[in-house]
Protein backbone atom coordinates (compact mmCIF):
# COMPACT_ATOMS: atom_id res chain seq x y z
CA UNK A 1 0.00 0.00 0.00
CA UNK A 2 1.45 3.85 -1.19
CA UNK A 3 1.98 5.88 1.73
CA UNK A 4 -0.80 8.36 -0.32
CA UNK A 5 -3.34 5.38 -0.21
CA UNK A 6 -2.55 5.00 3.63
CA UNK A 7 -2.83 8.93 4.01
CA UNK A 8 -6.22 8.74 2.61
CA UNK A 9 -7.34 6.32 4.66
CA UNK A 10 -6.21 7.80 7.84
CA UNK A 11 -8.07 10.73 6.40
CA UNK A 12 -11.12 9.54 5.99
CA UNK A 13 -11.59 7.66 9.15
CA UNK A 14 -10.00 11.02 11.07
CA UNK A 15 -13.52 12.78 8.95
CA UNK A 16 -15.77 9.51 9.72
CA UNK A 17 -15.07 9.58 13.52
CA UNK A 18 -15.23 13.61 13.70
CA UNK A 19 -18.71 13.23 12.42
CA UNK A 20 -19.73 10.67 14.69
CA UNK A 21 -18.90 12.69 17.69
CA UNK A 22 -20.37 15.53 16.50
CA UNK A 23 -23.85 13.80 16.00
CA UNK A 24 -23.28 11.77 19.13
CA UNK A 25 -25.48 14.44 21.14
CA UNK A 26 -22.45 15.18 23.63
CA UNK A 27 -22.37 18.39 24.40
CA UNK A 28 -19.09 20.39 23.82
CA UNK A 29 -17.78 21.71 26.68
CA UNK A 30 -17.35 25.57 26.74
CA UNK A 31 -14.60 26.08 28.83
CA UNK A 32 -14.56 25.57 32.61
CA UNK A 33 -14.48 28.31 35.22
CA UNK A 34 -14.10 28.51 39.20
CA UNK A 35 -14.41 31.35 41.71
CA UNK A 36 -14.58 31.45 45.29
CA UNK A 37 -16.77 33.67 47.51
CA UNK A 38 -15.48 35.32 49.12
CA UNK A 39 -12.64 36.13 46.00
CA UNK A 40 -10.05 36.44 49.41
CA UNK A 41 -10.39 34.58 52.59
CA UNK A 42 -9.25 35.05 56.40
CA UNK A 43 -6.73 32.21 57.71
CA UNK A 44 -8.80 30.42 59.87
CA UNK A 45 -10.39 27.33 59.68
CA UNK A 46 -13.84 28.49 60.08
CA UNK A 47 -13.33 31.30 57.09
CA UNK A 48 -11.98 28.50 54.95
CA UNK A 49 -14.80 26.50 55.57
CA UNK A 50 -17.49 28.77 55.12
CA UNK A 51 -15.90 30.13 51.83
CA UNK A 52 -18.32 29.35 48.53
CA UNK A 53 -16.35 27.58 45.96
CA UNK A 54 -18.00 27.76 42.75
CA UNK A 55 -17.47 26.13 39.14
CA UNK A 56 -19.58 26.06 36.30
CA UNK A 57 -18.96 25.00 32.22
CA UNK A 58 -17.90 21.17 33.41
CA UNK A 59 -20.04 17.99 31.97
CA UNK A 60 -23.41 16.99 33.08
CA UNK A 61 -23.18 15.32 36.75
CA UNK A 62 -19.32 15.63 36.76
CA UNK A 63 -17.42 14.59 39.72
CA UNK A 64 -14.75 17.23 40.96
CA UNK A 65 -11.68 17.28 42.80
CA UNK A 66 -10.80 20.75 43.92
CA UNK A 67 -7.02 20.99 45.25
CA UNK A 68 -4.59 23.94 45.98
CA UNK A 69 -2.08 23.22 43.49
CA UNK A 70 1.75 22.31 44.33
CA UNK A 71 1.11 24.11 47.83
CA UNK A 72 2.97 21.40 50.56
CA UNK A 73 6.34 20.76 49.07
CA UNK A 74 5.09 21.35 45.72
CA UNK A 75 2.40 18.56 46.73
CA UNK A 76 -1.30 19.10 45.85
CA UNK A 77 -3.32 19.87 48.78
CA UNK A 78 -6.90 17.86 48.26
CA UNK A 79 -9.61 21.04 49.76
CA UNK A 80 -13.09 19.77 48.77
CA UNK A 81 -14.86 17.94 46.00
CA UNK A 82 -18.21 18.51 44.37
CA UNK A 83 -20.56 16.50 41.78
CA UNK A 84 -22.12 19.01 39.12
CA UNK A 85 -26.00 19.75 38.52
CA UNK A 86 -27.17 18.49 35.15
CA UNK A 87 -25.97 22.12 33.89
CA UNK A 88 -22.82 21.36 34.54
CA UNK A 89 -22.37 23.94 37.75
CA UNK A 90 -21.43 23.18 41.53
CA UNK A 91 -21.27 25.25 44.51
CA UNK A 92 -19.36 23.43 47.63
CA UNK A 93 -16.87 24.19 50.56
CA UNK A 94 -14.04 23.33 51.66
CA UNK A 95 -14.17 19.91 53.82
CA UNK A 96 -13.08 20.58 57.24
CA UNK A 97 -10.85 17.43 57.92
CA UNK A 98 -9.25 18.77 54.62
CA UNK A 99 -8.65 22.24 56.05
CA UNK A 100 -7.33 20.84 59.41
CA UNK A 101 -4.83 18.23 57.93
CA UNK A 102 -4.03 19.91 54.52
CA UNK A 103 -3.70 23.43 55.07
CA UNK A 104 -2.71 23.58 58.87
CA UNK A 105 -1.03 20.41 58.74
CA UNK A 106 -2.94 19.22 61.97
CA UNK A 107 -2.62 15.62 63.27
CA UNK A 108 -4.86 13.43 65.15
CA UNK A 109 -4.04 12.45 68.85
CA UNK A 110 -6.84 10.57 70.66
CA UNK A 111 -9.84 12.35 68.49
CA UNK A 112 -7.60 15.60 69.06
CA UNK A 113 -6.06 18.15 66.02
CA UNK A 114 -2.51 18.86 67.63
CA UNK A 115 0.26 20.55 65.39
CA UNK A 116 2.70 18.30 63.42
CA UNK A 117 6.08 19.36 64.41
CA UNK A 118 7.57 17.95 60.65
CA UNK A 119 5.15 19.67 58.58
CA UNK A 120 4.15 23.53 59.67
CA UNK A 121 1.21 25.05 58.35
CA UNK A 122 0.85 26.44 54.66
CA UNK A 123 1.72 29.84 55.29
CA UNK A 124 -0.79 32.84 54.00
CA UNK A 125 -0.52 34.02 50.42
CA UNK A 126 -2.04 33.14 47.11
CA UNK A 127 -2.47 29.71 46.22
CA UNK A 128 -3.81 28.09 42.79
CA UNK A 129 -6.65 26.12 43.04
CA UNK A 130 -7.45 24.02 40.80
CA UNK A 131 -10.91 21.90 39.54
CA UNK A 132 -10.71 18.68 37.40
CA UNK A 133 -13.39 16.61 36.54
CA UNK A 134 -12.90 12.72 36.93
CA UNK A 135 -15.69 12.67 33.93
CA UNK A 136 -14.81 14.42 31.48
CA UNK A 137 -11.78 16.74 30.12
CA UNK A 138 -13.27 19.74 32.28
CA UNK A 139 -10.70 21.44 34.38
CA UNK A 140 -10.42 25.11 35.80
CA UNK A 141 -8.03 27.56 37.87
CA UNK A 142 -8.42 30.15 39.98
CA UNK A 143 -5.77 32.09 42.31
CA UNK A 144 -7.27 31.86 46.16
CA UNK A 145 -5.81 34.44 48.29
CA UNK A 146 -5.41 33.07 52.00
CA UNK A 147 -4.97 36.49 54.31
CA UNK A 148 -2.54 36.75 56.66
CA UNK A 149 -4.17 36.63 60.05
CA UNK A 150 -4.69 39.92 61.82
CA UNK A 151 -2.43 41.21 64.56
CA UNK A 152 -3.65 41.49 68.08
Amino acid sequence: MSIRCLFTKLLVMAFVLAVGLALSGTPALAGASLKTDPAAVDYNPKALATMKIMGSGFGPEDRVEIVLSKANKGQDVPVASADADKDGNFVTTMNMLSILQGIFNMRFKQGKPAPDPNNPPLPPGKYTMNAKSWDSPATASYELTINAPAKK
